[in-house]
């Protein structure tokens, strides 16, 4: 995990922190989506503890949450446990990822939580996706940690057709759909698959700014790992309207709360 990242990068996620807390309306959806890097053993609840901070700081109504381990989920549920609701798949390998949603929030659960296994994944991956309510929006939130690994390309863009395909029979059921998470993702591979008519790569649809580019930068090369897609089923009536990412400022320890960016996207619906 690296523990540098340039000054312009660590203003970059002040000012998203700082957008987020201001003046926010009562009709915008927050999202926080972030891979916490609890495989790596260095500082990990430390670590897990500084997410923790910030989810405290800007109260998003949604997050979605990827490596998490036993120790961090300890720690993440004790912290947060009075605030949030958790969902996660009870059967899972050493590392999993969970979906929380704000306790006394606007988002109001409509159903129970659903897992679709990808049954081909030889590391155990899974879609988490709950029905929930927004302003009177149906939404499904959808979130998963695609397939890892370069030589798991095929598999990941299966896994990724999977959740395109479901999220199309969703929509056709009136719902729109967030889906977001470290997807492991590459451009070409997204080329490859294909986006399905409707649905928008959130970053690309809040102005492609190349500082909100990269979730994995804290080495050469650059990656954008982690996306969040989006598909309306009225995209006159819920929009995606913030996009930034957050997480590079040093720890007191001296290391970053993770090796990948945290995404915060904001989702507003029309009056």
């Amino acid at each position: 995990m690296g523990n540098t990242r340039s000054q312009d990068s660590q203003a970059q996620s002040v000012a998203i922190r700082a957008m987020s807390t201001r003046d926010r309306l009562p009709n915008t959806l927050h999202l926080l989506s972030w891979n916490i890097d609890g495989l790596d053993k260095k500082y990990t609840v430390d670590r897990a503890l500084a997410v923790c901070d910030v989810i405290e700081s800007e109260k998003p109504e949604v997050v979605y949450l990827q490596e998490i381990v036993t120790s961090t989920w300890i720690a993440i549920t004790e912290r947060l446990g009075d605030s949030y609701t958790f969902y996660r798949d009870e059967v899972s390998i050493h590392y999993f990822h969970i979906l929380m949603v704000r306790n006394g929030s606007s988002v109001v659960v409509q159903g129970d939580l659903q897992i679709l296994k990808f049954p081909k994944s030889a590391q155990g991956r899974h879609l988490l996706f709950l029905p929930v309510e927004f302003h009177g929006v149906p939404i499904q939130l959808m979130t998963s940690h695609l397939e890892s690994l370069n030589h798991c390309t095929a598999e990941r863009q299966n896994q990724l057709q999977t959740v395109f395909d479901l999220m199309q029979e969703l929509c056709s059921a009136s719902k729109s759909c967030i889906f977001g998470g470290d997807l492991n993702l590459i451009d070409k591979e997204v080329t490859r698959v294909k986006l399905p008519e409707g649905v928008v790569d959130v970053w690309e649809a809040c102005g492609s700014q190349v500082k909100w580019k990269y979730t994995w930068d804290s080495a050469e090369p650059r990656f954008r790992l982690d996306r969040i897609y989006f598909l309306p089923n009225d995209p006159l009536k819920l929009k995606p309207t913030q996009f930034g990412l957050i997480g590079s400022e040093l720890l007191k320890c001296g290391v970053l709360p993770s090796d990948h960016l945290g995404m915060w996207a904001e989702f507003t619906v029309s009056p």
